[in-house]
């Protein structure tokens, strides 16, 4: 079963999805950080890492337990956020 979030819709979705997290307090992007991707606000973790567990079939808890530092509100706004973008992308 291919994911939601496996690499060839991601490559595809980048340019367009960016747009999402300029608006997004839960995330930032620095270069100085992990060359720059997106990554939770105050933390090393990108969200890329959210996206790559939910699609192996790791639970939020899982990930919030493993991911110690990302708070569960910053995790529901991606989420949220992510889900938002791929319902735009099937209308169109």
């Amino acid at each position: 079963m291919v994911g939601v979030w496996d690499t060839a819709e991601r490559t595809r979705m980048t340019i367009s999805r960016e747009s999402i997290w300029e608006t997004c307090d839960a995330v930032e992007r620095r270069t100085d950080r992990l060359g720059g991707a997106w990554i939770f606000a105050g933390t090393r973790v990108p969200i890329s890492d959210l996206f790559d567990n939910l699609n192996e079939g790791v639970t939020v808890d899982e990930f919030l337990d493993w991911y110690e530092g990302v708070p569960r509100a910053a995790v529901e706004t991606v989420i949220a956020r992510q889900m938002e973008y791929l319902r735009t992308v099937s209308a169109s």
